[in-house]
């Protein structure tokens, strides 16, 4: 792994594909559900601690780019993005210019995918076709007292609509659940998955949350802030690219931006704005 810097806040990081994807591949799928995980001693910077531990979680809502287009399949997504949220002890006398410097580091990216890709891994919404087939189903006939097991509810007016294996759902309750999930809210039948394939980590975008009353300081005094021993949130953009199959001696960038988030105002910003 080779380290290139660019401008300030950003360094690309330049990987033989083999070993990458051996790293990361696992980063396909979703997880739907929040859960919480830790690790220790992952602090880069000068001062690193003896025990600092780090909390992820994934959070509920994912985003999937499709740039497909342009490619000669035109129903496989080439590009996800995954996000979540991390939580923080930061060590003893760490100020802020020493996290975001840790945001661009390969350590930061191996703890990524460290404690992210076997949780993404468990979970996948279902492939597109099979929601397009569901789309399509006549309406299933129901029976009294036969409820969709997603809204408990026997509304006949929603459509009933079966699958495969056989249990009916709403269609609207079913279409929302294999759009996050790939498997029978019943029998855990399993679909095809949308996600399938090898990946390699393209970006990994890193912010530092603010607090209120930082988000009040001028910018100027942000960097050597003194923020040891106090818990740091940050939300973590992770860009996931579709690697060809055979590519194995191919080099790609992995580009680590690191920022500061104020929540009050939605606005982002680097050290250069700090200056």
């Amino acid at each position: 792994m080779v380290e290139q810097e660019k401008a300030p806040g950003q360094r690309t990081l330049v990987c033989r594909h083999g070993r990458a994807v051996a790293a990361y591949r696992s980063l396909l799928f979703f997880q739907r559900s929040s859960r919480h995980f830790c690790a220790s001693n992952i602090f880069a910077g000068r001062r690193r601690p003896s025990r600092n531990r780090i909390h992820l979680c994934i959070l509920a809502e994912h985003t999937t780019e499709n740039t497909s287009e342009s490619q000669p399949d035109a129903t496989l997504p080439m590009d996800i993005t995954v996000r979540v949220e991390v939580q923080y002890h930061a060590p003893a006398n760490a100020v802020t210019r020493d996290v975001l410097e840790m945001f661009r580091s390969t350590t930061w990216v191996r703890f990524m995918m460290r404690y992210v890709s076997p949780r993404l891994k468990t979970s996948s919404p279902a492939d597109q076709a099979i929601l397009d087939q569901l789309e399509s189903q006549e309406a299933a006939e129901v029976h009294e007292g036969e409820e969709c097991v997603i809204c408990m509810s026997e509304n006949p007016c929603d459509g009933h609509v079966a699958l495969p294996c056989g249990h009916s759902f709403h269609y609207p309750c079913i279409s929302s659940w294999l759009q996050n999930q790939s498997t029978c809210p019943v029998c855990r039948f399993q679909f095809p998955k949308a996600f399938t394939g090898k990946y390699a980590v393209q970006k990994l975008k890193s912010s530092m949350v603010l607090s209120e009353e930082q988000g009040k300081m001028p910018r100027a005094e942000l960097l050597a802030l003194d923020i040891g021993k106090q818990v740091v949130r940050a939300v973590v953009s992770v860009t996931l690219v579709k690697v060809a199959a055979g590519g194995d001696d191919e080099e790609f960038p992995c580009e680590l931006s690191a920022w500061m988030l104020d929540p009050s105002t939605g606005q982002t910003f680097s050290e250069l704005d700090c200056v």
